[in-house]
């Protein structure tokens, strides 16, 4: 049987906000695995090793310019796979903010926490189907010719799992320290 639960909408579910507050990256390769928890989440998260390489690096947005879609395909073989993708906007081209884009656009795989303005934390490029199998990032440019025209990178982060994103509820360890996550 698949379904063993139905869903209830309290009043809680109807004040909801959009956007993304934080965006949090780490290598593929970094990870060795996530918990799962009994409520499609994750509770822990291990990586292989210390330093740089093996932490969590946030990047954060202003208001209203971060976004998370997923979209799952039915095909005919049941395999439904769920297509992500994340967006950010960073106001401002400069040489700090292409050096950190470049480096992520650089991997062959990102695992990212992404983090709403409403407190909850998704897992975006694991699944416990295929595990780490990473999202892509790209970024284009935008100055427009005007003053009062765009200034800005537009960055993204692409991929293919095949579980909705599991909400994290535990900590991470950043290059700022650690950030916990809670229900």
């Amino acid at each position: 049987m698949c379904l063993t639960s139905g869903i209830t909408i309290t009043c809680a579910d109807e004040i909801v906000r959009g956007g993304l507050r934080n965006l949090y990256l780490i290598n593929k390769e970094s990870i060795t695995t996530f918990t799962a928890g009994s409520s499609h989440d994750y509770t822990a998260v291990s990586v292989g090793g210390t330093g740089a390489s093996y932490q969590w690096h946030k990047f954060e947005f202003l208001d209203e310019t971060g976004g998370l879609t997923h979209e799952q395909a039915i095909n005919d073989n049941r395999s439904k796979p769920i297509t992500t993708n994340i967006t950010a906007t960073f106001p401002r081209e400069d040489r700090t903010k292409a050096l950190a884009l470049q480096k992520a656009i650089d991997c062959c795989g990102l695992v990212a926490i992404a983090e709403t303005f409403s407190g909850e934390a998704f897992v975006v490029g694991y699944d416990e189907v295929v595990n780490a199998k990473g999202v892509n990032a790209a970024a284009n440019g935008d100055i427009g010719p005007t003053l009062d025209d765009n200034n800005a990178y537009l960055f993204r982060l692409e991929g293919k799992q095949y579980e909705l994103p599991r909400q994290y509820v535990g900590t991470i360890e950043t290059s700022d320290g650690q950030v916990q996550f809670s229900a």
